[in-house]
């Protein structure tokens, strides 16, 4: 086998997952989160899920704190 190994579908969504909310916080994008919960929860990894879980429980306070500097 030649060639770079391709990554894991779940590694790469993982990424983006990662990506994706560091750039909600860098920017203030709270209003994003109840999209990002949905899609870390269905994504089925276990720390991100698990992370998701906690933020959608106290989903009122983290919103605001991404949504204000």
């Amino acid at each position: 086998m030649c060639g770079r190994a391709r990554p894991l579908p779940e590694l790469t969504f993982a990424a983006e997952l990662t990506s994706s909310f560091a750039e909600m916080l860098t920017t203030l994008s709270g209003t994003r989160l109840p999209e990002w919960i949905g899609e870390a929860t269905d994504a089925d990894l276990l720390g991100i899920s698990s992370f998701a879980a906690g933020l959608n429980s106290d989903s009122d306070v983290v919103t605001s704190g991404l949504t204000t500097g």
